[in-house]
């Protein structure tokens, strides 16, 4: 093979052609409702989001044009995945991190809005928003059409970037498919202007493969390709030309019905045994796709505290506090985190009825939790928020 350095060509371009990109991720990007045009990029991106966004936050804050002596900031959803990588990669840089709350519609827009001009108001500017609009990790909560446009115009406002995450959007088991932000985007504005779309092959494929794409306006995804060139010198060509021969076939769409059964099966496995066996005072959520249940304890009752007893006993879960930065805080200390991806549901059954058994121990003299919207129950509230903490970092908003 020649190689880069002889030929003169970009080492990318090279594996580009060679592989032939364009053909699967135009597929792929039509089933997530998002219609790529042909001149869509790509950009290598980890198995999860913690990985992903902790080894990619020096590039996304270079490409971003973020120093350090620059007052401005990334928002991001107040109970993510990012914890860890909010307190080490993105700081590092010298950012400053404010969360926003996740309720019922997904991310609150209209916080954003209050901290985008309380932060104008003060001399700063926010850089840029992460989310994880459609079935978020950890509440499942998916972003209403009416809060994605709203979003969508606080960016043109502002002239701030929206990170869309969609590692789940492909994994619905119920409902009707939403229009990602970034399709959105090119429906009412022809071209990408402000929405960086994050597109994975981890969970429709496999995680091994660390692949994924990006798509974006060409200034960004200019600035993103030289800092990744930098950082790695490209992703895995071996991961590439599998992944490529893998989607080439043809038969990816009849795999990722099967895999949307076998989910649908053990979220519903999940849920009916959360009602079967979960005491009084305990609330969740029923998310229409993705991996994840989440589930509010009785005041007063703290998960994480509770979570060795219920590892001794064999079954695991997530703290809420675990996806908050800014660390514990009292209403998170009562929440958990469920996923349905991987136990059969014969396990998934058992393990709920045992940490159903924990909870009622520990429950008692406690106050019943809020119910929260999308608990299949008739006299679910659902104007309570899912998550209903307040902003970290930020006064006066």
């Amino acid at each position: 093979m020649i190689s880069a350095r002889e030929s003169g060509e970009d080492p990318y371009a090279l594996i580009e052609n060679l592989i032939g990109w364009e053909r699967f991720v135009a597929s792929v990007s039509e089933a997530e409702e998002l219609a790529m045009p042909p001149d869509f990029d790509y950009l290598d991106h980890i198995q999860n989001q913690y990985r992903r966004l902790r080894n990619y936050a020096p590039a996304l804050l270079e490409a971003f044009e973020f120093e350090a002596a620059s007052p401005a900031k990334p928002l991001l959803e107040a109970l993510d995945v990012l914890k860890e990588m909010n307190a080490s990669a993105f700081a590092s840089y010298g950012a400053r991190i404010l969360t926003v709350p996740v309720d019922r519609r997904g991310m609150d827009v209209e916080v954003v809005r209050e901290i985008l001009v309380h932060e104008r108001r003060a001399g700063s500017r926010i850089k840029f928003v992460y989310t994880i609009p459609t079935f978020q990790n950890p509440t499942g909560a998916t972003m209403t059409p009416e809060r994605r446009r709203e979003i969508l115009e606080l960016a043109r406002e502002h002239d701030l970037l929206i990170l869309e995450d969609n590692p789940y959007g492909l994994l619905r088991y119920e409902g009707e498919p939403l229009e990602t932000l970034a399709a959105l985007e090119l429906r009412e504005r022809g071209e990408p202007e402000h929405v960086v779309y994050l597109g994975s092959f981890s969970k429709v494929f496999a995680p091994g493969v660390r692949l994924g794409w990006v798509h974006a306006h060409p200034d960004v995804l200019g600035a993103l390709r030289a800092v990744k060139k930098g950082t790695d010198l490209g992703p895995s060509a071996h991961s590439q030309v599998l992944t490529t021969a893998y989607f080439e076939g043809g038969e990816w769409r009849s795999y990722l019905e099967r895999l949307k059964r076998s989910y649908r099966r053990r979220r519903d496995a999940m849920l009916g045994a959360l009602g079967e066996f979960m005491p009084d005072g305990v609330s969740w959520t029923s998310p229409e796709g993705g991996f994840f249940v989440w589930v509010t304890l009785p005041e007063g009752m703290d998960a994480a505290a509770m979570l060795p007893e219920a590892v001794a006993r064999g079954v695991a879960y997530v703290p809420g506090e675990d996806f908050r930065s800014g660390g514990r805080n009292s209403s998170t200390d009562n929440t958990l985190r469920l996923s349905f991806s991987f136990a059969e549901s014969r396990a998934m059954r058992s393990g709920i009825s045992l940490l159903a058994d924990l909870v009622r121990e520990k429950s008692e003299g406690h106050d019943p939790a809020p119910l929260i919207c999308g608990c299949d129950s008739e006299s679910c509230d659902c104007t309570t928020a899912l998550c209903t903490e307040t902003l970290v970092g930020v006064v006066g908003c």
